[in-house]
């Protein structure tokens, strides 16, 4: 009797302590870890930073991104929701009510259990990773970049074994949050950035784009389970296997997480969508994707994690404790303080897109004429900023009334619409549809999961939020203009009209252009001698191309008729579609059917080998001659010996020509832009005293379809790109919380009186 009245006397008191300190738990835990969270994010874009120095944005970190689907699937079906949605609230409800013991003996039936299965699932993974990695990560890779997908397949079995990193540190997180305890969710994810950072510096000087990969399997060990388990002991901690499924905590915990199994939320699987379909785009569209998707992360990091992980602990608590009205008020409180935050980076990043990509990733391999193609996904991406903070909050308040039922429906019905937004999208814009369709979706899943949340609480203070919101959006709008002006002041001052590169859209054709009218064309005098060589051999590969090419197909279609490589030509094509999938043509690995709804019909069509009547090769059929030339003339595969013995002297020494022409003029393009730029630059163009706008302008007159006009309010250079973002950044800070001093916001008062009181106990520390 005396044990249930002191477990009652402890749980009133924490109801009252829950009920007077919601609003400030909120605000003292988000800036406990939003510091953390910072140097997380700062870390991260320091490690893309690298990735993008050393491996640029083709293929292999394209493999790298995609790589990352299957494991990602496991993770969130398997791992994420279950502890997100289920675990933390029943674990907090139990630790809360004065039955600790009952609480670790849930902790360990879900570890023990989730452990098992989640271990087997990786083993099943790793053994049939091939088939998984062509349909769940990379079908178009399959399909038009072949090539990609043994690299995509090796990083993938590398990256698997993470998930139970993840889960078992995710689960140990969970119980030191049901505690206000946010070291470890703060610190994991800087070790783990560390550790990938590991990988591209040191592993990766060795193994290259598979340093990577061995980078994020170390950095999730150490950062989950390591550093994880050293602070649980601390706390206390209590694990005995058991397989105990009759327990009612667990019951609870499984029944809440079923959904999240079966669902398909919108915030789990977005990510994972977009790659996919952006296999089907390019080989650099994963990578480009990526890029914007980790910029885009950097706010809703440093504001919407950090209020959404803290949120969810106290929410729970105050539904446990049946304080409704305080619940409301925090829910509210919360989407006031991202919207506040989050609103103003949605409009800084899509205004300053470009010199902030230029600034972050350009250096090395990842060169100006990179920066276009992230830089429009960071753009569509940013437009929905403001809505994923929202819903990281929203979300956080079923969780925290322990119903996922309804967020995972809404994500799913949300879900629904994306894939054909993606689509349709992709169709028109690329990849930039692809960050415009996820956008659209997740405006949506906020809109839905609001109004529902709203229906559910009996309001969440909805006044409150729309004049918060009408305060921000207009200081943000006004702000908005003043950082236009700022890049429009940066573009006349540090801007340059040289040419950068992909401002040549066809770099052999533009020398072979200028050659051709010889000293007509004023740029003429400004070719180096190199330049000309090189144009000179690119016109003797034109003219050798289509002889070079119809003799190939011959020898090859002789070696099926042969029977060197069996009596079936059928079977014998097959063999060397297998040898030489790169330069050769030929059916897919993926049904056409799927090919032609994400593709079209006749983009589709394009990637079908047109056999001829006897089932031979033709011309059409060949997709890189010299890539194949290559591989038959220096491959050890049987292939490609029984094709070489067709070729006589005469031929041979053809190929060899054709061969030394390509590789020799491999520097055309970068020689042809420095001589441009030189013309650009010299003030005696023409003898008129030409400016670099007029000479540009000259240009691009002449060849319009073969060079780009400078874009408007681009900063070509680096640090001039990083001088527009930083003094924007000080001007636009100053503009927006000036007019929100102004608009008398009380966010506004409520952040600055937090930053006071903290570097007040400071100085009073100090």
């Amino acid at each position: 009797m005396e044990e249930k009245e002191t477990i009652e006397t402890e749980k009133n008191k924490n109801t009252e302590k829950t009920k007077s300190n919601a609003k400030s738990n909120i605000a003292k835990a988000a800036s406990l870890m939003v510091f953390a969270i910072l140097l997380s994010r700062c870390l991260g874009l320091i490690r893309e930073m690298i990735i993008a120095n050393q491996f640029g944005q083709g293929g292999a970190v394209s493999a790298y991104t995609a790589a990352f689907n299957l494991p990602d699937l496991l993770y969130f079906f398997l791992s994420s929701g279950a502890l997100s949605s289920a675990f933390i609230p029943v674990f907090t409800e139990y630790f809360h009510n004065g039955k600790q013991k009952e609480a670790w003996q849930i902790f360990s039936i879900i570890g023990s259990l989730m452990g098992l299965v989640l271990f087997a699932i990786v083993i099943f993974a790793e053994i049939y990773c091939k088939p998984l990695v062509v349909a769940f990560a990379v079908p178009g890779f399959a399909a038009k970049n072949p090539d990609l997908v043994p690299l995509t397949i090796l990083l993938t079995r590398i990256i698997l074994p993470c998930q139970v990193c993840f889960f078992m540190g995710g689960l140990m997180m969970g119980t030191l949050e049901a505690r206000q305890n946010f070291k470890a969710a703060a610190a994991s994810p800087v070790i783990y950035n560390l550790g990938i950072i590991f990988g591209a510096l040191v592993i990766g000087k060795w193994t290259g784009i598979t340093g990577l990969a061995c980078g994020t399997l170390i950095g999730a060990f150490a950062g989950n389970i390591v550093y994880t388990f050293y602070l649980l002991k601390k706390e206390g901690f209590e694990y005995h296997f058991s397989l105990n499924l009759k327990h009612e905590g667990v019951i609870k915990v499984g029944l809440l997480a079923l959904p999240v199994i079966f669902g398909l939320s919108l915030p789990q699987i977005d990510v994972i969508i977009n790659k996919w379909f952006a296999s089907w785009i390019s080989e650099a569209a994963p990578a480009a994707l990526n890029y914007a998707n980790r910029v885009m992360q950097v706010p809703l990091g440093i504001f919407a994690q950090a209020a959404g992980t803290a949120i969810l602990p106290t929410l729970s608590a105050l539904w446990a404790n049946k304080a409704l009205g305080e619940m409301r008020g925090a829910i509210s409180y919360g989407v006031r303080t991202v919207m506040i935050e989050n609103i103003p980076s949605t409009i800084f990043m899509m205004v300053m897109a470009d010199p902030i990509i230029r600034t972050i990733y350009m250096s090395n391999k990842f060169t100006s004429g990179d920066v276009p193609v992230t830089t429009i996904a960071l753009i569509f991406y940013s437009l929905g900023i403001f809505a994923w903070a929202g819903q990281a909050i929203v979300a956080r308040g079923f969780f925290a009334m322990q119903d996922t039922i309804t967020p995972i429906v809404v994500g799913t019905i949300s879900t629904c619409i994306f894939v054909p937004l993606n689509l349709i999208f992709m169709r028109f814009l690329g990849h930039g549809g692809l960050a415009l369709a996820t956008t659209l979706a997740v405006i949506i899943h906020y809109s839905i999961l609001t109004y529902l949340l709203r229906k559910k609480l009996g309001g969440i203070n909805g006044g409150e939020i729309l004049k918060s919101v009408s305060k921000t959006l207009l200081a943000a709008v006004v702000m908005g203009v003043v950082c236009i002006g700022v890049r429009y002041g940066c573009y006349k001052t540090l801007g340059t009209y040289e040419l950068q590169p992909g401002d040549i859209k066809k770099p052999n054709e533009l020398a072979l252009n200028i050659m051709e009218k010889g000293v007509a064309d004023p740029f003429y005098l400004y070719l180096s001698d190199d330049t000309k060589i090189d144009a000179k051999r690119y016109a003797k590969y034109l003219s050798d191309e289509e002889e070079i090419t119809d003799m190939i197909v011959e020898n090859i279609n002789d070696t099926l008729k042969s029977g060197t490589l069996g009596s079936d030509i059928i079977r014998s094509r097959k063999a060397v579609d297998k040898v030489f999938y790169t330069s050769l043509r030929s059916n897919s690995s993926v049904p056409s059917w799927i090919s032609a709804i994400i593709l079209g019909k006749d983009k589709a069509a394009e990637m079908v080998s047109e056999a001829t009547k006897d089932g031979t090769y033709s011309s059409k059929d060949i997709i890189d001659i010299s890539g194949l030339i290559t591989d038959i003339m220096e491959g050890n595969s049987d292939v490609a010996g029984a094709i070489r013995a067709f070729f006589d002297e005469k031929e041979r020494g053809k190929i060899d020509v054709f061969l030394t022409n390509f590789e020799d003029m491999q520097d055309l393009p970068k020689n042809l832009q420095k001589d441009l730029n030189e013309a650009i630059d010299d003030k005696d163009f023409k003898g008129a005293n030409g400016s670099p706008k007029f000479v540009r302008d000259t240009l691009c007159g002449l060849y319009p379809d073969l060079v780009s006009q400078r874009p408007f309010l681009r900063v070509e250079s680096k640090f001039g790109s990083f001088l527009t973002v930083l003094i924007g950044l000080f001007i636009c800070l100053g503009v927006y919380f000036g007019m929100l001093k102004f608009l008398k916001s009380e966010e506004i008062d409520d952040v600055a009186a937090s930053i006071m009181r903290k570097f007040g106990r400071k100085k009073k520390a100090e």
